[in-house]
């Protein structure tokens, strides 16, 4: 399944390097009472940061695709993208 392969490539390296400092932490004993918040510590800062300065990113070229699911209506949609795509222009 596509959710398995995602939560090894993606969540595995996470916790080993980045949370646990482990490369033999067995991903399967995340224990979510209590390891969330060691998650929180290490990685916070480096993956739930929003900003909404995104000039350096514009003055470099960058692109932005923002994606909507199609059971969301359009006035439920979150404040970030409006925010962004008013920002950018």
């Amino acid at each position: 399944m596509q959710e398995t392969s995602l939560y090894v490539q993606y969540a595995a390296p996470l916790l080993q390097n980045l949370v646990f400092n482990n490369l033999s932490y067995d991903i399967e004993s995340f224990d979510f009472d209590g390891d969330v918040v060691k998650v929180d510590k290490a990685a916070s800062h480096l993956i739930d940061s929003i900003g909404y300065d995104l000039d350096a990113f514009r003055s470099h070229g960058g692109k932005m695709i923002v994606s909507q699911g199609k059971q969301q209506c359009l006035y439920l949609m979150s404040s970030w993208p409006r925010l962004t795509l008013f920002r950018l222009g």
